[in-house]
């Protein structure tokens, strides 16, 4: 699953990421989060 980040929101999107690593759920769903930089 992709999620594209715009660099207003870079924070909560890290804090989000932080918490669904903290509760596991990278082990079941593979989940990227993209800056408009990268694009």
């Amino acid at each position: 699953m992709n999620f594209l980040i715009d660099h207003n929101i870079r924070g909560q999107a890290q804090l989000l990421l932080n918490a669904i690593e903290n509760e596991g759920w990278l082990d079941l769903v593979v989940i990227h989060f993209i800056m408009f930089e990268e694009i």
